[in-house]
């Protein structure tokens, strides 16, 4: 059976551990209903775990007795925003919070989509998005925004006619993206490849067919854009605003062939196109973008707040570069590893010709799991590494310092019944582990 683990920042009840505090340990997710530290019964696989500043949703897939699969989204943390698509109860000091998960219920007869059923989910500081499939062939994808828009994180015109338009109920909203395959054709379909959040600006990978024909492929995004993360002005005298309320296409890429991959920062994004080059976005203050000079060879990217870190892969193995911010030894090349330098991290003991790796990036550490090639007997065939700041215990490691070179941080030292590693993922100080565990 599955477990989800979780540590680190808990002021809101994020960790969904049964608590308001902190934990530097990795704790088993609680989900109202069901036993403590337990998944909902019929639970397969956890396909992704968002995590904003003080919230977190969850996209589960689980299956009947039929073994029908369908999916659902659970929610925990903060909510007074509207990030949680509920009002949850409010606890004794008045905050509206949630310490377990609860699953959360979108009305989508209400909304006109009954026929569709969820693909992804992503969320920004204080904001949540949820990605629509139609169960049909030949109708466009949905995405539904709920929670702040302070910094246009919910990609609607405030105050417009557009804003009534897209505000439907309960505080869920719908950006209107069908405009760019109606440029096309009024009968081309809109599929969402892939979305990615920063702390307040949002790239979503958009796939244009007609007459079920691939026609184009364009990045949009909207939110803060006043670093040119979301693309630079055409003229070269103008400055990019502030952010961006409605999803635009995103130029300044000079494309030779579209990014399949996004990952971003607080002020930059970064783009992995299947060539294996890498195309950056945004503000190299901290020399965040300079990882990004890889031009050939890349597999996977990944950006904390102010830094940028790429897996290569060739003859001799795979390797992990950084470059950025390393106020919190989060480039994992030592705390002597200055900003705007690139270089390669060490991970003492691991056979990188033998083994696989998988980054994650929360605000300003990393996770990797690293997976062995072969399997050895009566071991787990995976480990997670971890490295960067920690002050909120969100490495697990039993303790608040940071940590400037990766550190294995699972299996615990008791080993205990832990399985292999099914998913890792970072949020706002935190981290989470999706794990096999023997009950």
């Amino acid at each position: 059976m599955l477990a989800l683990l979780s540590s680190g920042s808990n002021a809101q009840g994020q960790l969904a551990s049964g608590s308001f505090e902190d934990s530097n340990i990795f704790q088993r997710c609680s989900f109202e209903g069901y036993p403590s530290g337990t998944l909902p019964t019929g639970t397969c696989r956890i396909l992704n775990v968002a995590a904003g500043s003080n919230h977190t949703i969850i996209l589960l897939e689980l299956a009947d007795a039929n073994q029908n699969h369908f999916r659902e989204i659970w929610g925990c943390g903060d909510g007074r925003k509207g990030q949680l698509g509920l009002q949850p109860q409010a606890s004794s000091n008045g905050l509206t919070r949630l310490e377990v998960f609860k699953r959360i219920e979108l009305p989508l007869d209400r909304l006109g989509l009954h026929e569709y059923i969820f693909k992804a989910v992503a969320s920004t500081w204080e904001t949540s998005y949820i990605v629509l499939v139609h169960k049909g062939p030949g109708v466009s994808d949905v995405i539904v925004t709920m929670g702040s828009n302070d910094f246009g994180d919910l990609g609607v015109e405030e105050g417009s006619s557009a804003h009534a338009k897209t505000r439907f109920t309960d505080g869920i909203y719908i950006p209107q993206i069908h405009f760019f395959a109606s440029r096309i054709s009024t009968a081309a379909t809109i599929a969402i490849d892939h979305i990615s959040t920063g702390q307040r600006h949002i790239v979503a990978h958009l796939s244009i067919s007609h007459n079920n024909a691939l026609t184009r492929k364009i990045l949009i995004g909207w939110g803060t854009s006043r670093h040119g993360q979301l693309g630079n002005p055409s003229s070269p005298q103008s400055k990019p605003p502030a952010f961006f309320r409605l999803p635009k296409e995103i130029s300044g890429l000079q494309l030779e062939d579209v990014p399949y991959l996004s990952s971003l920062g607080i002020h930059h994004s970064v783009f992995l196109h299947s060539s294996g080059r890498i195309s950056t976005l945004g503000s190299d203050r901290k020399g965040q973008l300079q990882a990004g000079l890889i031009t050939k060879h890349a597999q996977q990217i990944a950006c904390t707040w102010n830094g940028t870190y790429v897996v290569t892969q060739n003859d001799g193995g795979w390797s992990v570069s950084s470059s950025g911010s390393n106020s919190h030894g989060q480039l994992g090349r030592g705390n002597e590893a200055g900003d705007n330098l690139v270089g390669d991290i060490p991970f003492a003991g691991v056979d990188t010709k033998a083994t696989k790796i998988q980054l994650a990036a929360g605000s300003e550490h990393v996770l990797a799991l690293i997976v062995q090639d072969e399997l050895i007997e009566n071991q787990p065939r995976s480990e997670v590494w971890a490295w960067g700041w920690n002050e909120h215990g969100n490495l697990g490691l039993g303790h608040t310092a940071d940590v400037s070179v990766p550190a294995r941080i699972w299996p615990p030292k008791d080993d205990g019944d832990w399985g292999d590693i099914q998913g890792i993922w970072g949020g706002c100080g935190t981290s989470w582990l999706s794990c096999e565990v023997e009950k």
